[in-house]
């Protein structure tokens, strides 16, 4: 049996400041059936006391994240099974998403340590051991490469940017000819493999491996002057001091 104080109702101001919300988050979970004021003759919305389990229940699915477009089938319509079922996948969707936070975090700490060292000089350089790679192509510099293979994944790709890079891979030579570009995303293989990023036959895989690594910041390019041009000359430069290769003509018109 419904007492009086089950029955009381509430204008919205009033009871959305009892339930810690605002008239307009109200009028949202209305719009959705979430939670059904009386309206008066006058226009004015009355919220019985008794819709506030309801609501506090859409609040906590709120939480998981469940669009407010299920919260009505969750709490309606599902049996205890199927809605734990649902909240799994919530959970699970959740634990993705703090592993890219994470990642995201821990990324943005390398660049911070990486501009600190890098302060006062134009470029440095080292030799380091780095992990396997993968390498998905996607320009030769002036057109996007014409290949579905590509675009089965790229989309799977971007979103883990800035972990996932832009990125250009430069084939030497083999005579005096122009080395050739591509321009692609590469991922640490490790990171691709743990977040689930889709590989196919496309994308190439560099193995664990020594490389010349040179950093640079702030290079300024002349007007008219090719920024590739520039960075493959300063890195051969680099290679021919520290590693002692013999001089020859850049492959360059």
């Amino acid at each position: 049996m419904n007492t009086d104080a089950e029955k009381k109702s509430y204008r919205i101001g009033e009871y959305a400041r009892y339930m810690g919300l605002t008239p307009d988050f109200l009028k949202h979970y209305e719009q959705f059936g979430l939670v059904t004021p009386r309206i008066a003759e006058n226009g004015y919305r009355h919220y019985p006391f008794r819709e506030s389990s309801r609501l506090m229940d859409c609040l906590a699915l709120r939480g998981y994240g469940v669009p407010l477009r299920d919260m009505s089938g969750m709490l309606r319509e599902s049996g205890p099974d199927d809605f734990l079922r649902k909240l799994d996948e919530r959970a699970d969707a959740l634990r993705r998403q703090i592993a890219f936070d994470q990642a995201v975090v821990q990324e943005h700490e390398r660049l911070t340590e990486w501009m600190a060292r890098m302060e006062g000089r134009g470029e440095d350089w080292h030799v380091v051991e780095l992990p396997a790679l993968l390498f998905l192509p996607h320009t030769d510099l002036y057109t996007f490469l014409d290949d579905p293979r590509i675009y089965d994944v790229l989309s799977d790709w971007t979103p883990y940017m800035p972990m996932v890079k832009s990125c250009l891979r430069i084939t030497p030579p083999e005579g005096d000819g122009p080395p050739a570009y591509c321009w692609g995303l590469s991922a640490d293989a490790g990171f691709a493999q743990a977040h689930g990023l889709p590989v196919g036959s496309i994308v190439e895989t560099l193995p664990a491996r020594k490389a010349f690594v040179l950093d640079y910041c702030g290079w300024q390019v002349s007007p008219g002057e090719s920024p590739l041009r520039r960075h493959y000359e300063r890195f051969l430069s680099h290679m021919q001091a520290r590693a002692h290769l013999p001089d020859r003509p850049l492959p360059y018109a």
